[in-house]
């Protein structure tokens, strides 16, 4: 990294060097963005702040992944790829003791979640008609800020009809998230009357893209954070993209010895496995489906993701009894069963078909007789039962068929709809093959 900050053209002419040679494999074509001013200027500011590299990376412009990171060199399993100082982070502590919004919000700002702190603070200091009071915490951060992109590719961005011929378990998501930055923005809005919405909603994109895990910023003498709060935005990381196939750990001041005294802190990301000289570097996200990748990420893995499945909710179930006009008896008790025995979570489909908790979940509301209800976890195929999942599954389809042909009839879509619409063909293709499989 220290030579992109010695000579711009040098990358290039690595670039060229690398596609030159013969034998690379795909992952190689990556094409050197380190000459951006942005990405310069960033790893000028985060060097002034002691930030350095164990190995040798490089940003570039990968076909399939867009931008990310570019080893150099043959990086050996279990080492530290990137350390970013703590200083360069924004914590939610450094926000509650150095940052002007903690003295606006005084003693409210404990009501306010690490998630809408950060996005205000965002959408404050990247505000065209910046406060008096900003400038000093602009000038220490702008060159943080300029490396964020203008926009994401996240389906919250969609618009209200795009959004409402969405089939349910992505429309319930979206609109749910909708919710929460409409209130969290009403709310900022009693101090910041002058915040903009759509910088705000920027702000929460770039939050929830970008935002790593840190349940305790190491200068706080307190206890941390806990649950959702535990967030922070470490510039340079946001260019590590995601692959099922990688394992890390993050953390602060993973390298040190445990004997050393700690004069610094660092937050730093561990590779469990080695990656090739001019491969990319990826980190693990999550162990995640392509719903959540696509309404977090503003991506998906389509048929390479080894968590794929497709969200379905009791109200799917209850459709596909009502369609063939078959009552339920004891709904309430046999509701209160399966919420109590948490049997109502992972319902889906995947590409090996319906999950066992969606077949439990249709064996119980199939019995007459509530007293052997126990027996659901003596089975595993629920053979007897192939008939009503046929059905289930018919339906399903049909829903996401009906989803389809509605979106691709929108006029004027925003710009990122393409996304959504590729997700759902993917999945009407999955669900399809599953409902084939199940007639043989």
């Amino acid at each position: 990294l220290d030579s992109l900050l010695q000579e711009r053209i040098a990358s290039e002419r690595c670039y060229k060097t690398i596609m030159a040679r013969k034998g690379r494999s795909k992952d190689c074509a990556g094409r050197s963005i380190g000459c951006e001013t942005n990405l310069i200027n960033l790893l000028r500011w985060l060097k002034r702040h002691n930030f350095e590299s164990f190995v040798r990376l490089r940003p570039a412009v990968f076909p399939v992944t867009g931008r990310g990171l570019q080893a150099l060199q043959n990086i050996p399993e279990n080492s530290v790829i990137v350390r970013i100082p703590i200083a360069c982070c924004v914590t939610r502590y450094y926000l509650q003791t150095s940052s002007w919004i903690h003295t606006k919000l005084g003693t409210q700002f404990g009501s306010f979640k690490t998630q809408d702190l950060l996005s205000v603070w965002l959408a404050l200091l990247t505000d065209g008609n910046l406060m008096q009071e900003l400038r000093p915490e602009y000038c220490y951060w702008k060159h943080y800020l300029a490396s964020l992109p203008e926009d994401y590719s996240v389906p919250v961005t969609c618009t209200q009809e795009e959004i409402s011929k969405m089939p349910s378990y992505l429309k319930n998501k979206i609109l749910a998230q909708k919710e929460d930055i409409d209130k969290s923005f009403k709310k900022f809005q009693q101090y910041f009357p002058h915040l903009d919405k759509d910088r705000y909603l920027w702000g929460y994109c770039t939050v929830n893209t970008r935002a790593v895990f840190l349940q305790k910023d190491p200068r706080d003498v307190g206890k941390g954070e806990v649950g959702e709060d535990c967030l922070a935005l470490a510039p340079f990381l946001d260019l590590l993209n995601h692959s099922d196939d990688v394992s890390v750990e993050a953390g602060i001041n993973l390298s040190s010895n445990r004997t050393d005294k700690v004069t610094e802190y660092f937050y730093e990301i561990l590779v469990n496995q080695e990656v090739k000289k001019y491969n990319e570097a990826f980190i693990c996200y999550g162990k995640h489906s392509n719903t959540r990748l696509l309404l977090e990420y503003g991506f998906n893995l389509g048929d390479f993701n080894n968590n794929e499945h497709i969200e379905v909710f009791l109200e799917d179930i209850f459709q596909c009894f009502q369609s063939t006009n078959t009552s339920i008896s004891n709904l309430d008790k046999k509701l209160h069963i399966l919420q109590a025995n948490d049997l109502v979570s992972n319902l889906g489909i995947s590409k090996s078909g319906l999950s066992w908790n969606l077949k439990a979940v249709i064996y119980i509301l199939t019995l007459s007789d509530l007293s052997a209800w126990h027996n659901v976890y003596e089975h595993e195929d629920f053979l007897q039962l192939n008939h009503i999942f046929t059905k289930f599954l018919e339906l399903f389809l049909e829903n996401l068929k009906s989803s389809r042909n509605s979106m691709n009839a929108t006029q004027k879509c925003s710009k990122y709809f393409v996304l959504v619409k590729e997700l759902l063909e993917y999945h009407v293709i999955l669900v399809t093959n599953v409902y084939k499989n199940m007639l043989c």
